[in-house]
């Protein structure tokens, strides 16, 4: 990740984690549909999708920049979020609130400047494209970055969250060819992407990959980055599109590791929100 990206979100959450409430009046792990970061479609959602039905509250208190309902006229408008409305805070985040009720997002909206805290933007709806019945379609975005802020870094954490599984791990050389574990414990010397068997309960906000104990790379899910059309998810050390995060349907990148000839033992960490690890060890021979 870019320093100037790491510099900006550090003082996000140190000033916006208390600052910012939930959309809903009761929110709890049963609340997320679709997570940020996860696979959705054929790329990775820069989207918190909930479960919950009734009034969508703002975040925090700001103006309104723009808002849209299905049922405008404008041909060049083809919303993905179906009616939607754009927030801007002063801490310099924009939220965004899809998939409304376009009759109670019309009657709040059209005669208000912006919203207080907590105060109803508009009934739930279900006019974006989701692939399933959701409520409210949440991004949180930094405009001047032009990055997309994972939503629940901003939010108040939620009692007992789910604890990662560690799935079936694969590897994938530079090449291309895949080594699933469940069968292959030896690996030629080189570089390897890992990668678990994708599982959409299994919400992971950070990733660690090591070999014989020493962490070679940190993944996380704190923002998601766009160049030329093109989404980046960020480690300590690369920037990976979201067609590597997400080669396919079944495969989920946790990190890259070199393997030397020898030995090993390969290290891989999944962390919650919350801060809970998994972590499992494996031994594989490297010639």
């Amino acid at each position: 990740m870019k320093k100037s990206t790491m510099a900006v979100l550090s003082v996000l959450l140190a000033s916006s984690l208390s600052a910012f409430e939930f959309p809903f009046d009761e929110v709890n792990q049963e609340s997320f549909s679709s997570n940020f970061g996860q696979f959705r479609g054929d790329t990775t959602s820069t989207s918190l999708i909930f479960t919950n039905e009734g009034s969508v509250r703002a975040l925090d208190e700001g103006k309104i920049i723009m808002y849209i309902t299905e049922d405008n006229d404008d041909p060049l408008f083809n919303s993905t979020l179906g009616s939607v409305i754009f927030i801007d805070h002063d801490d310099g985040i924009m939220s965004v609130y899809g998939n409304l009720d376009g009759e109670s997002l019309e009657k709040n909206a059209r005669s208000q400047y912006g919203f207080a805290k907590s105060q109803v933007i508009a009934e739930t709806g279900n006019g974006g494209w989701q692939a399933k019945k959701s409520t409210l379609e949440l991004q949180t975005l930094d405009i001047s970055q032009g990055i997309a802020i994972n939503p629940r870094t901003l939010l108040p954490r939620v009692d007992k969250e789910k604890k990662i599984v560690n799935n079936e791990i694969t590897l994938m050389n530079k090449e291309g060819r895949t080594y699933s574990f469940a069968t292959v414990r030896t690996f030629q010397a080189g570089t390897y992407k890992v990668y678990e068997k994708y599982d959409s309960r299994n919400v992971t906000y950070k990733t660690r990959t090591g070999i014989n104990g020493d962490i070679q790379e940190t993944v996380s899910y704190d923002t998601i980055g766009s160049e030329n059309g093109q989404i980046y998810l960020y480690s300590d050390k690369n920037k990976y599109p979201g067609t590597v995060v997400y080669p396919d349907s079944t495969l989920h990148l946790i990190g890259e590791i070199i393997l030397k000839p020898g030995k090993s033992i390969l290290l891989v960490e999944q962390e919650n929100i919350q801060g809970d690890v998994s972590t499992t060890n494996y031994n594989i021979t490297v010639y």
